[in-house]
């Protein structure tokens, strides 16, 4: 059994995911599985695929008979891996080729941990838009220092780090069915619960390129009112209470409340724009 699987789910990935399945097979860590889960795509999505298996076996395709949504394929290559770590793979993606061994290493020296993170950059080609997301190393780290500069620096691409498999699926379950993947940021309130439980760690060194969401992909109802308070709502309920039973002293854990406040602002939603658009709607 290798150490690592890598998850690709994807839908009509031409022409990306020839250049992002090269990338996997390149990285200087070897002992990985690909498995490719593809969602019915219509293009020649599955010949490119077929193509890598038949060179590599380490690579694996599967194609569903129907499709079964975004969010069902990303369950599916988790489900079928059998590896110590895991990672998923956006077939319009790819990594500087020492991430997967980069992050693996940091996974060894951090047992207590179930994400290993590091740098992350957003691309949107068509609008010539570029954003690297920066973090703030924690191995080493005391526990209140770590927490301080994880809530700090928490973004959304750190859903595309290594994780330890069984450590992941029970989360997964939890906000699949508690927090949901299309509501205001999820992806970041999925991994902000990982920070507040205290199972993130970060190191600096090594990238994953990611190629952003436009805002139309994201649904008409992606920054309504209703949708930015549920998030709101989200994060009190599923993230709060994890941070107030950090056992550290009142002026560290005044420290964190700030933070979170803060964290809430700057990553989930913004408060004081919500507030205006909330009294422009009641006053109409």
């Amino acid at each position: 059994m290798p150490k690592v699987s890598i998850g690709v789910p994807v839908y009509n990935g031409s022409p990306y995911i020839r250049d992002s399945l090269q990338n996997l097979r390149d990285q200087t860590f070897k002992d990985f599985e690909v498995i490719i889960s593809d969602n019915c795509s219509e293009d020649d999505t599955a010949d490119i695929c077929k193509e890598f298996c038949e060179k590599d076996s380490r690579f694996r395709y599967i194609r569903q008979s129907e499709n079964i949504g975004m969010v069902r394929n990303f369950e599916f290559v988790l489900r079928e891996a059998k590896s110590e770590y895991f990672c998923w793979r956006s077939y319009d993606d790819y990594a500087d080729l020492d991430y997967i061994e980069f992050l693996s290493n940091v996974l060894d020296r951090s047992p207590q941990a179930t994400l290993a993170v590091s740098e992350s950059v957003w691309y949107d080609y068509e609008n010539n838009y570029e954003k690297t997301f920066k973090v703030n190393p924690t191995v080493g780290a005391s526990r209140i220092s770590a927490l301080k500069k994880l809530l700090i620096r928490c973004a959304g691409p750190w859903f595309y780090g290594l994780y330890r498999r069984e450590q992941l699926i029970p989360h997964w379950e939890y906000s699949r069915d508690n927090i949901g993947f299309f509501g205001h940021n999820s992806d970041i309130l999925t991994i902000g619960r990982l920070v507040v439980e205290e199972a993130v760690v970060a190191e600096s060194g090594s990238k994953v390129h990611l190629q952003r969401f436009k805002w139309r992909d994201l649904g008409e109802n992606y920054h309504s009112i209703e949708n930015r308070v549920r998030s709101l709502k989200l994060a009190k309920d599923h993230l709060w209470p994890s941070l107030k039973k950090v056992n550290v002293n009142p002026i560290d854990k005044l420290v964190l409340y700030v933070l979170f406040a803060r964290f809430l602002d700057k990553k989930i939603v913004r408060i004081k724009p919500l507030l205006k658009d909330m009294l422009k709607r009641k006053f109409a």
